[in-house]
């Protein structure tokens, strides 16, 4: 069966854990590995042959996805290097065997006519990565868009057996529609397939739960929480300030304004945001409707709105674009140009979540 792998407990220098080992730092393209005395490593630092080392060394890289093309390893103990190997990079090919491998791992997609599609997670994936797809953004923001479908996926086929098509996530299509739609199809394949590669079986976690992939383009400049997702937090986010489509207006008369919110108001009603059931709700006249209620039912592009009541109608002014929960794209993409990789990222605007990876153990 799979193993969930938490790659930051790993990651950390911690203190006396029998499993405790980090990453200081890549000098002259050498690894620094730090172990304890009670490490596992240190039972092999006696050995003549290093090959059972360079075994264990190298289940590690590839296990916290270890971004490290060298060959010298470096052990330090208690700040001392006890150890210098040169590892064996051939014994790479019998560490690592994943079980949820996106080429291994199939899932179905319920269709718009409730037939079932099956595909491989690779498969979707692309389709997520194309669905979502900027010219602008950096590699670690597709990063964490193919970590987030990835959970997705997951968490569908382990209770519903399916993923719906359209669903309030996502929009799925054959990757057919894309050829046809991007001339450069081919070279964006093999982009988003070293996106896919070098993310693998990570997925996130609350409380040992798959979480949703909440994600939006742009807020105010403050991701917002949601009662009913508790892994959703509010953080900072105000490089979204700078989008250039950070506000937006939409007019309406209270013809077209009353037929949407199946309502009757005019400029003498009265409009206002109240506090309900732990949620910020807004109120016309008696009727009160959540803030995503009248952004979808409105078409808006954000649920932070403010309104402007004239005589005949009414301005609608938005900030930002999507619903504010998660990940945001602009914001990420800032991030990640001051040199951020995708575990800081989603670490930052999911901060109370785990980035786990599936592994399948040898016997």
């Amino acid at each position: 069966t799979g193993k969930a792998f938490d790659l930051y407990s790993h990651s950390e220098l911690l203190g006396d854990t029998t499993y405790c080992v980090g990453i200081i730092s890549y000098e002259n393209n050498e690894l620094y590995l730090y172990l304890t005395m009670n490490y596992e490593f240190s039972n092999e630092f006696g050995y003549n042959s290093d090959s059972n080392l360079n075994k264990i060394t190298l289940d590690f890289i590839n296990t916290n996805n270890i971004d490290f093309d060298g060959n010298i390893i470096n052990y330090v103990v208690d700040n001392i290097i006890v150890k210098k190997v040169n590892l064996l990079k051939d014994v790479n090919k019998v560490v690592n065997n994943p079980l949820y491998s996106c080429d291994n791992y199939t899932v179905n997609v319920k269709l718009n006519d409730n037939s079932l599609c099956e595909i491989s997670l690779h498969d979707y994936l692309l389709s997520m990565l194309f669905e979502k797809y900027n010219v602008n953004y950096n590699v670690e923001v597709l990063k964490c868009i193919c970590i987030l479908y990835n959970t997705y996926a997951y968490r569908c086929m382990s209770t519903d057996k399916y993923i719906l098509a359209d669903n309030y996530f996502s929009f799925y299509k054959p990757l057919k529609y894309y050829k046809d739609k991007y001339p450069t199809y081919n070279e964006l394949i093999k982009f988003f397939d070293s996106i896919i590669k070098s993310v693998d079986c990570i997925f996130m976690s609350y409380n040992n739960q798959f979480i949703l992939p909440f994600i939006h383009y742009s807020n105010s400049g403050k991701t917002i929480t949601n009662i009913k997702y508790p892994y959703l937090s509010s953080v900072s986010s105000l490089w979204d300030i700078l989008s250039p489509s950070y506000i937006q207006t939409q007019e309406f008369s209270f013809e077209e304004f009353n037929k949407l919110l199946n309502i009757n108001c005019d400029n003498k009603s009265s409009f206002s945001f109240i506090n309900q059931d732990n949620s910020r709700k807004f109120k016309i006249n008696s009727n009160i409707f959540s803030l995503e209620e009248i952004r979808n039912l409105l078409n808006l592009n954000s649920s932070d709105f403010d309104f402007i009541i004239y005589k005949n109608g009414i301005k609608v002014i938005t900030k930002g674009i999507g619903n504010g929960f998660g990940l945001s794209l602009f914001g990420a993409n800032e991030i990640a140009k001051n040199g951020s990789n995708y575990n800081n990222i989603l670490k930052y605007y999911f901060p109370k979540v785990k980035l786990l990876r599936y592994i399948k153990k040898l016997s």
